[in-house]
């Protein structure tokens, strides 16, 4: 029975990223344990290439975290995100779909409702009551 819950627990392990703290034990396990990138390989069961990335990563950059996706392009524009900013400070009790509705109605572009609270949030924007 044990055989079966370890491959199952093998199984889960192998399809998953590995966790920051994954990562900081095996650079741990490189540079003071002095072990090679294929023993720390078997160990953590990821391969030689990851082990070797995480390394490479954590000599230039002194981080282990994946690169963080950058927004190249924003669909709305500084212009457009300062109107809904304005249209909330104006309107402090105005629903989302609201500022949704009155930003197509002014800009004939269409907006979601996640769009625009992510736009509130980038601005310091809440719906709490103080």
């Amino acid at each position: 029975m044990v055989g079966a819950r370890q491959g199952g627990l093998c199984a889960a392990i192998d399809g998953q990223h590995a966790s920051s703290n994954t990562k900081m034990h095996a650079i741990y396990a490189y540079f003071f344990l002095g072990l090679t990138v294929a023993k720390i390989a078997t160990i953590f069961r990821k391969g030689n290439g990851s082990i070797s990335r995480w390394i490479n990563r954590y000599q230039e950059t002194g981080e282990v975290y994946r690169r963080s996706s950058q927004r190249s392009n924003p669909k709305f524009s500084p212009q457009q995100r300062k109107w809904i900013f304005e249209f909330i400070l104006k309107h402090p009790l105005s629903f989302l779909d609201e500022t949704r509705h009155a930003f197509i109605l002014e800009w004939g572009v269409n907006i979601s409702v996640p769009s625009v609270w992510r736009i509130m949030s980038e601005n310091k924007l809440t719906y709490k009551v103080r």
